[in-house]
């Protein structure tokens, strides 16, 4: 990529307006810009990624080290025979015993065993259904329709849109280098970033 195609690149990331090319060859020299973010996204992603699964140990260590703690806590309060412990300036403990909870392995099997088992009022208090609308579907049904000038209140259709889709072939190599990156800025400050 020439330098003054660069300048371009930069050009076009500080103006304000999207004018279109000069001519269709330069659009390669955008989707060479493109590649360059896509990998720096990527990186950047990557190393977030690495950082945040770092920060994430950390937590589960300290949340274990917690509840080790607490557990020491119970049983001394289990062994002494007390249900709490003030200790004014520092804070409090206190120790009950928790219901079981159910958890519910085949929601299925339970409606239909409930619907059975409970009276109709019982049963919608226990079970709630709601509709959900499949909009793969709906929209076949929408274009459908249209087509026939019925309209349904509650949904409105957008304005077709164009978009772009810009492929990049595996293994390009990004042509920009640093140093010629960083040959245009718009002050002695700026630094061009693709």
């Amino acid at each position: 990529m020439t330098q003054a195609n660069q300048k371009k690149i930069y050009d076009i990331y500080e103006s304000t307006e999207i004018n279109p090319l000069q001519s269709m060859e330069e659009i390669e020299d955008l989707i060479v810009a493109i590649d360059s973010l896509d990998k720096r996204e990527s990186f950047y992603k990557s190393l977030k990624k690495k950082r945040t699964q770092a920060i994430d140990t950390e937590i589960e260590k300290i949340e274990k080290r917690r509840e080790r703690l607490k557990e020491v806590i119970k049983t001394t309060l289990k062994e002494n025979k007390q249900k709490s412990l003030n200790f004014p300036g520092i804070g409090r403990v206190s120790f009950r015993e928790v219901k079981g909870s159910w958890n519910v392995i085949d929601e299925e099997a339970v409606v239909e065993q409930l619907s059975s088992i409970l009276d109709p009022n019982d049963f919608k208090e226990v079970v709630k259904t709601e509709s959900k609308i499949v909009k793969k579907n709906l929209n076949k049904v929408l274009e459908s329709l249209e087509s026939k000038n019925v309209s349904l209140n509650g949904v409105e259709k957008e304005p077709a849109r164009s978009s772009v889709t810009v492929s990049i072939n595996d293994g390009l190599e990004s042509e920009i280098e640093e140093e010629e990156v960083e040959a245009y800025t718009s002050d002695d400050n700026d630094k061009l970033e693709l």
